[in-house]
């Protein structure tokens, strides 16, 4: 609870410019928590995604995010599921999704949607944020 207008602009600057969410004061009056808040803005979906761009193989790091969510799975990882660029990508998110989320059938059914033909980045993002 942020029961004065100063700590609500304290929070809205914080969030704007940390997470980059464009809040009002409307909004933190919506939602009850601050997890439904987040909801709101579903970040992991975005945060998935600046981490498997960063990992993927060039032009993707440092290109548009745009291009990289409609970018084929194919041409981002090389390789398919099996590859070298998506088997250390698969590491980095192991080592920050807790084990009872990031199960052997969750990364079956993601690895099932990656090397699926015609298969771009976004479907593979969403699916992985939805762990969350």
């Amino acid at each position: 609870v942020l029961p004065t207008v100063a700590e609500q602009n304290q929070f809205i600057v914080a969030a704007q410019s940390s997470p980059g969410f464009d809040l009002s004061i409307a909004q933190l009056s919506t939602y009850a928590t601050f997890e439904a808040l987040l909801d709101h803005f579903n970040p992991l979906t975005t945060y998935v995604g600046v981490l498997l761009q960063g990992l993927a193989v060039s032009p993707y790091p440092a290109g548009a995010a745009a291009d990289f969510w409609k970018a084929l799975t194919a041409v981002a990882f090389p390789g398919g599921s099996a590859g070298a660029a998506w088997q250390t990508a698969l590491s980095s998110l192991a080592s920050i999704i807790p084990v009872v989320c990031f199960t052997s059938s969750f990364q079956t059914k993601v690895k099932s949607i990656f090397d699926a033909a015609n298969s771009k980045m976004a479907d593979v993002i969403a699916e992985i944020a939805l762990l969350g």
